[in-house]
């Protein structure tokens, strides 16, 4: 029995990656269509000329965590509760979860999956965007600051007597 009472239907660790690998062919063998404009450039005419046209491209599914819980039929806090907190299934799940890990890591960089997506899909593996919120000033960047405000208030002196 798993925690809280619930049986597991899956009974083995090997038999959980078995569902993982027909879970994965499935995906592949399942498509998406999405209209991409797609952009070439023709270097046969002698002179290159870039041309742009709407083109239908057929993906694979990327397969998810969530989607591997509807395809054993859980749903994906039941699948989190009965096996990835069992210590002979915690193994098999991670195996899982770094291997869709990669797979989602693969259709980003080779933009099967829209790269602005990347964010928000790729923070469930503990990734996030670091930005440098530090900033100094410097005896130059004061200098350059005072320049261009000097350059700024002499263009617009030179407006005004122009205007007049």
């Amino acid at each position: 029995m798993a925690k809280h009472g619930k049986p597991k239907r899956i009974k083995t660790p090997a038999r959980l990656m078995q569902l993982w690998e027909d879970y994965k062919t499935e995906c592949r063998q399942t498509r998406t269509e999405e209209e991409v404009e797609e952009t070439y450039t023709d270097l046969t005419t002698g002179n290159s000329t870039t041309t742009a046209r709407m083109i239908k491209r057929r993906t694979p599914v990327t397969p998810t965590w969530t989607g591997f819980a509807g395809f054993i039929g859980m749903s994906r806090n039941g699948l989190d509760q009965i096996y990835r907190t069992d210590p002979e299934f915690s193994e098999t799940i991670q195996i899982i979860l770094d291997e869709q890990e990669q797979i989602a890591r693969r259709a980003f960089e080779t933009g099967t999956l829209n790269a602005k997506l990347a964010p928000l899909w790729m923070s469930r593996h503990g990734y996030t965007l670091k930005q440098d919120v530090s900033a100094s000033v410097t005896a130059d960047d004061d200098e350059t600051a005072k320049a261009m405000q000097a350059f700024f208030s002499q263009k617009k002196a030179q407006s005004d007597k122009a205007e007049n």
